[in-house]
């Protein structure tokens, strides 16, 4: 299951961070921008309740936003994905605010041989509502 894709082409100039800052990866950060997830992510404020602690994310946020998501999109050359040899299961949203745009979604699935999509028009990053069917998808898939 890919969970983010990696850039189609290398950037104009080289990515330095990409991910949430450090600041922003505590419990009081959390809570005080908790009512702007909607509109700045997409997330209801009661996620909130599912990403506190966040002393147990943060070294893990912060190495992805330095290291992992940094390194996919300054070198997409090393991250070939048309390469990958086992069936791929695609699900996104148009409305997904925190995950990669869906042009780059829709390009990589056709990229990637025994690749399956499907996009939702609304659920924002959680996917809010379509979780029936997605299992439904993922049972499919895996038979």
């Amino acid at each position: 299951m890919i969970v983010g894709y990696p850039a189609l082409e290398p950037p104009k100039k080289t990515v330095k961070f990409a991910g949430p800052p450090a600041p922003f990866c505590n419990d009081f950060a959390m809570w005080l921008i908790s009512p702007l997830f909607k509109s700045i992510m997409g997330m209801p404020k009661s996620v909130l309740k599912t990403i506190i602690p966040m002393k147990n994310r943060k070294a893990g946020i912060l190495f992805d936003g330095k290291i992992t998501n940094t390194d996919a999109i300054n070198n997409p050359q090393n991250y070939d994905m048309s390469k990958i040899t086992v069936p791929v299961l695609i699900f996104h949203t148009k409305d997904d605010k925190l995950a990669n745009n869906l042009d780059t979604v829709v390009q990589w699935s056709k990229k990637i041989p025994q690749c399956q999509i499907h996009i939702f028009e609304n659920g924002g990053h959680l996917m809010e509502n379509d979780g029936d069917f997605i299992s439904e998808c993922l049972r499919e898939f895996v038979k």
